[in-house]
């Protein structure tokens, strides 16, 4: 997983090729833990997803921007363009699903 800050999104997410996975997250976040357990095995089985994790406690202006309310806050960006945010239960096929869906 790559670590992204508020300074360095934009301008990452704008030369992303294919899919790519943004994870608000926050240390001490029960959630989060699980999530961030599942998008390294997940991404480096499917090359062509980028997985990045935001610190949403530090990173107030895009936390701002996404409306992040909960963690963890996951979004899907396919070719530098937002997609949707993913809205599952953590797991290997929902993840799937939401990043294949059109």
């Amino acid at each position: 997983m790559t670590r992204l800050d508020q300074f360095t999104f934009h301008k990452v997410i704008g030369r992303t090729p294919d899919a790519g996975l943004v994870c608000f997250t926050a240390v001490g976040c029960g959630g989060c833990r699980r999530w961030n357990a599942l998008p390294g095995p997940f991404g480096a089985a499917r090359p062509r997803v980028h997985v990045f994790e935001m610190n949403a406690p530090e990173d107030t202006a895009l936390t701002r921007e996404f409306e992040v309310f909960h963690r963890p806050a996951r979004f899907v960006f396919v070719n530098a363009r937002f997609r949707r945010p993913v809205h599952r239960e953590p797991g290997a096929p929902a993840l799937a699903r939401a990043l294949e869906a059109p």
